[in-house]
């Protein structure tokens, strides 16, 4: 039987801080080093833990090297009232105004029970402790398990002056089953006004005059999870910030 954890753990976050200028115009980590590096990258965490894991994990097959970045919860008889956040956010903000592509690899990991896991990508103009959701101003894609196996749903959705509004749900909450899912990789490109989303390289989302109250931010990678589950573990990869122009709409 496991032994109960102390509820509450962890301290509440200290509030968000705005984010140094750009310094940087592109950011590409592969994640090839056996620990995170953390000048590149900041930790996030939020809520009470049985246990929690942000390192660098080899995820290759057949003796092939591949490492990734794994964010790992184990909430087992923590407070039931909280969801528990965990991830990391880049030091560097990138301005995105003329054009700029935020990419990385999401890997749901083949969980067996994917209810009230989810991960997430954020840009984000201030550099938060905790869930980004709770701050004012951010964009977000976001992959949300449902009780059956390897299924999600996807969404898209920004927050602006703490208004939050749905970009796109594919269906939900009509659509209650969910998709499949695996290791997939997410392209967010966007400009001043302009904003597509990529996935596995087709057009997803796109929005076109998207009234983001902000132009530069930081890239978030982020995992949720409620109580009382064993530990799950998401990965990521590959990723790439880059200039990069808004493609057009196909015709």
């Amino acid at each position: 039987t496991p032994t109960p954890t102390t509820r509450a753990t962890t301290p509440t976050p200290a509030p968000a801080t705005v984010l140094a200028k750009p310094t940087t115009t592109s950011l590409s980590d592969s994640f090839d080093a056996p620990i995170l590096d953390v000048a590149a990258w900041a930790l996030l965490r939020q809520g009470d833990f049985r246990s929690a894991k942000v390192d660098i994990v080899d995820a290759g097959e057949d003796g092939t090297p591949d490492r990734r970045l794994r964010l790992a919860a184990n909430t087992l008889g923590t407070d039931d009232r909280t969801v528990k956040y965990l991830g990391v956010r880049t030091k560097a903000a990138f301005d995105f105004a003329t054009g700029r592509r935020f990419a990385v690899d999401m890997d749901w990991n083949a969980q067996k029970n994917s209810a009230y896991l989810t991960a997430a990508i954020y840009l984000c103009p201030v550099a938060a402790q905790g869930d980004p959701a709770d701050t004012p101003d951010w964009l977000r894609w976001e992959f949300a398990g449902v009780p059956q196996d390897n299924l999600v749903h996807a969404s898209v959705a920004m927050k602006r002056d703490g208004h939050h509004r749905w970009l796109e749900r594919y269906g939900w909450p009509a659509k209650r089953k969910g998709r499949p899912v695996g290791n997939h990789r997410i392209e967010i490109i966007l400009d001043a006004r302009n904003l597509v989303i990529l996935e596995e390289g087709q057009e997803r989302f796109r929005l076109e005059g998207h009234s983001l109250g902000f132009q530069t931010a930081a890239m978030y990678l982020v995992m949720s999870s409620h109580s009382n589950y064993y530990e799950r573990a998401l990965l990521f990869d590959d990723v790439s910030i880059e200039p990069a122009k808004v493609p057009a709409r196909r015709r």
